[in-house]
């Protein structure tokens, strides 16, 4: 039954990600942002991903609650990366220029992406806590890991 929960929140995740992947695309061919400028937006959210990432971690590892140390993190960040990550496509019409494009988009990003290690970084840590035995923990992560590649490949342009 774990399997089956993980795997359910690795396609939502990968499906996230793969938006994010298409609005970076899309502030380029259909909005005419420099692409120094879209590469400067991916740059600055990823870098604060990568520093929130390990801050989540000891969070996660720190907390002490009657659902876990994991479960409100995953659930919490997951309706909060799913609700950025709608927003992120509703660009209101005085955002039109590229300055003020960037601005937008680099805030959603940035909350995004927060948002999205609140829920993951938890999620992949319970994988591995799931069992203690090294051969079962392998199946179960490869599973995992399989199961969440399957939304880039119906999203493969």
């Amino acid at each position: 039954m774990h399997v089956d929960r993980l795997d359910l929140v690795q396609v939502i995740g990968n499906i996230l990600q793969g938006a994010m992947i298409g609005v970076i695309i899309g502030l380029n061919f259909a909005y005419g942002m420099n692409p120094a400028l879209v590469g400067l937006v991916s740059a600055i959210s990823r870098l604060v991903d990568a520093i929130s990432d390990p801050v989540m971690g000891y969070i996660s590892d720190h907390t002490r609650s009657r659902w876990g140390m994991s479960r409100p993190y995953i659930f919490g960040g997951i309706l909060l990366a799913g609700l950025m990550c709608a927003l992120m496509w509703q660009i209101p019409d005085q955002w039109a220029g590229e300055r003020a494009l960037f601005i937008y988009v680099l805030i959603f990003l940035i909350i995004f992406f927060l948002s999205y290690t609140v829920y993951a970084t938890p999620w992949v840590a319970l994988g591995y806590e799931l069992t203690p035995d090294y051969h079962e923990r392998s199946k179960l992560m490869g599973v995992q890991n399989f199961m969440g590649r399957i939304p880039f490949l119906v999203m493969a342009p």
